[in-house]
């Protein structure tokens, strides 16, 4: 399995980690996070949509590899 896949779920947020969370607590302005801004909501959930479905594909794959791996010990 690759540690690191190409399509991902979260395609439209920003990757963060616990300290930005916390940071975010503290932020009163509320422009803290950056999102992937589209040109329009049909882009926007054409990436979602084509991300969402990549993920399955890997799911797939690497289920259809742990089967075969499985089967041939």
């Amino acid at each position: 399995m690759d540690k690191k896949s190409k399509y991902r779920t979260n395609v439209l947020f920003q990757r963060t980690s616990f300290l930005k969370g916390m940071g975010s607590v503290l932020n009163i302005s509320g422009n803290y996070y950056q999102f992937d801004y589209s040109d329009s909501s049909l882009i926007a959930d054409s990436k979602a949509i084509k991300s969402d479905w990549g993920v399955i594909g890997q799911d797939i794959k690497n289920a259809a590899e742990q089967l075969i791996e499985t089967n041939t010990k």
